[in-house]
């Protein structure tokens, strides 16, 4: 892997003019960003907050390229999936990213999309969006700044967009490249280092390699953003367009079923996130496909091996042994 591309600092088709070739055909022209700037003018925003802006420009701008449907927040519990919006079946995931910034691929989240595999009604299409902006530090640089100025920014500085498929989504979630790292801040997440992602813009073929997939598999589209096109009245950006299509989306209980393997060392999250649901939702715990079994099966060599650890260091109570008083 190269250690630098020229679009990373330079403009955004710097050393990746084949993206220069096609437009993407954006579904409608214009769109409007409905938050409260009056809010945002009159009080001194968190990082998390920031954050959450800048999420909610790209879930509007998917809205101009895609024709895509936003999607209130559950907040009753009730849905296993939370998507941000949604095109027809195809529920669909919004990533921002800042300059050099990884990629958060938060666990719990994809541990539900991963398990509503078991639902007949799973919706094997479902997307990752994944938008770079050109915005350095926005929770320092915008905290004390109106809404409209960081939308005036944000409109002429995305610097790409990569639409992902699950299955790609799922091999990172579960990968150990040195790319592919842990964190727990803000939230227990796997990271995809800054490095991978430049990849993946202009090398997506070695990219599909490395994360496990022949390239064969994957539909590879690279377009350009038109011009014309705007967000309260401001004109976006041109930049770069990744579209990648799995051709075998049907095989994506098969993909998991490999992907489970008690080795991993992600394993014990996603266990531990199947054991906390699966009481909540029915058709978790009452599924009998070959995903469940195989999941129940490694819960328990994972409950074993932790016993079989605690014993040999000596921990562990003997229930028939008689209390010793103070």
């Amino acid at each position: 892997m190269r250690s630098k591309y020229s679009f990373v600092r330079g403009k955004p088709f710097h050393g990746i003019m084949e993206y220069n070739l096609q437009t993407i055909p954006v579904k409608n022209k214009t769109t409007t960003y409905p938050l409260q700037i009056k809010l945002f003018e009159e009080m001194s925003q968190s990082d998390k907050t920031i954050t959450n802006g800048i999420h909610q420009f790209y879930v509007h701008l998917g809205t101009l390229i895609y024709g895509d449907l936003v999607q209130k927040t559950n907040t009753n519990g009730t849905s296993l999936i939370h998507p941000d919006s949604i095109l027809g079946n195809v529920p669909k995931e919004i990533k921002s990213i800042a300059p050099g910034s990884p990629l958060l691929i938060k666990k719990e989240q994809t541990a539900r999309y991963l398990l509503h595999a078991f639902n007949s009604s799973f919706p094997k299409r479902l997307r990752h969006q994944i938008y770079r902006h050109g915005l350095a530090k926005p929770g320092k640089n915008y905290r004390n700044k109106a809404l409209d100025s960081l939308i005036l920014n944000l409109s002429g500085k995305t610097k790409f967009h990569v639409s992902l498929p699950m299955s790609i989504i799922s091999k990172l979630y579960f990968s150990s490249n040195k790319n592919i790292l842990e964190t727990d801040y803000p939230n227990p997440s796997v990271k995809v280092r800054s490095p991978a992602i430049n990849q993946l813009l202009a090398e997506p073929k070695d990219f599909i390699r490395e994360v496990g997939f022949e390239p064969s598999r994957f539909e590879i589209n690279k377009y350009r953003y038109p011009k014309g096109t705007k967000i309260n009245g401001l004109e976006i950006n041109s930049f770069p367009i990744l579209v990648i299509n799995d051709l075998e989306y049907k095989k994506a209980k098969k993909d998991l079923l490999e992907l489970l393997d008690e080795s991993n060392p992600r394993i014990v999250d996603f266990i531990g996130i199947y054991s906390l649901l699966k009481d909540k939702f029915e058709f978790l715990s009452k599924s009998q496909g070959k995903i469940v079994k195989k999941i129940e099966g490694i819960s328990k060599t994972i409950i074993k091996n932790q016993e079989d650890l605690i014993k040999e260091a000596g921990l562990w109570a003997d229930p028939n042994e008689e209390e010793v008083p103070f």
